[in-house]
């Protein structure tokens, strides 16, 4: 595995513990032998209200990609501002 992947991986994995704390049930798609492409139609697939995308590029600038199904919109955010918003954005929809 990569220092990029191992980077993002750490990132990921501390969004999931702070978004625990704040008792949102949350999982992590880990699984880099399957695309991109076919991980975001398996979530799809199952109704999850938000899907947080993170990748090299999102960890370096510090931010991350939010999907919403309801609203069929992606927004890019601060990662130090999704923890608090995420459980806002959950009732929004």
């Amino acid at each position: 595995m990569s220092r990029a992947c191992e980077g993002v991986l750490d990132a990921a994995n501390t969004l999931v513990d702070d978004l625990w704390q704040l008792r949102v049930r949350v999982g992590l798609d880990d699984r880099l032998e399957i695309s991109l492409g076919t991980r975001i139609v398996d979530h799809e697939l199952r109704w999850l209200p938000l899907r947080i995308e993170l990748g090299p590029r999102d960890v370096a600038a510090r931010q991350a990609v939010v999907a919403r199904r309801a609203r069929k919109s992606k927004e890019t955010l601060a990662l130090r501002d999704l923890v608090r918003r995420v459980p806002r954005m959950l009732d929004d929809d």
